[in-house]
């Protein structure tokens, strides 16, 4: 099979980046690339999602929610439950040619798995979301079973132990 023949259980459907796929009675606005609204300045330009920082004791995450074009402050809900950082953003709008329409963005982000849940702690200031989560491995007492397997010769009696 080359390169260019589909997969014989896949059907081959050609598209471009930029086609969006809908069902048949959802009715899209069709994109436009004209600009209708403000003149953005370069502060308000969509910036990169998410920064993880692992430190030796504790995790601090940062969100930018500008990376999720044409939704402001008031179109966004941030919450935290237990490791997750759930962000929902909804914005109703009129479009020319439709009655209604909207759109959303649905994210889940997880903290790492050794991310205490009990200390996780949310900071919001517009669209700027911290996050900070103490590591659970950092200042806990540590178990460890010690085994000595070193070969001894049979007149040699191991005394004492912990």
């Amino acid at each position: 099979m080359d390169s260019h023949t589909p997969h014989p259980h896949t059907p081959h459907t050609p598209h471009t980046p930029h086609e969006v796929h809908a069902p048949h009675d959802v009715h899209m606005p069709p994109f436009s690339h004209t600009h209708t609204g403000p003149v953005k300045t370069k502060s308000e330009e969509p910036t990169a999602l998410a920064k993880l920082e692992t430190l030796i004791d504790h995790y601090k995450l940062s969100f930018d929610l500008k990376f999720f074009a044409g939704f402001q402050s008031k179109d966004c809900n941030v919450e935290v439950k237990e490791r997750d950082l759930i962000i929902d953003c909804e914005k109703h709008h009129k479009h020319e040619s439709l009655d209604h329409g909207f759109i959303e963005v649905h994210i889940i982000y997880r903290l790492p798995e050794d991310a205490d849940p009990a200390s996780v702690k949310m900071m919001r200031d517009g669209m700027k979301v911290k996050v900070e989560a103490e590591r659970l491995s950092y200042g806990k007492p540590l178990s460890m079973a010690i085994c000595d397997v070193t070969p001894r010769a049979d007149d040699v009696v191991v005394v004492g132990g912990f």
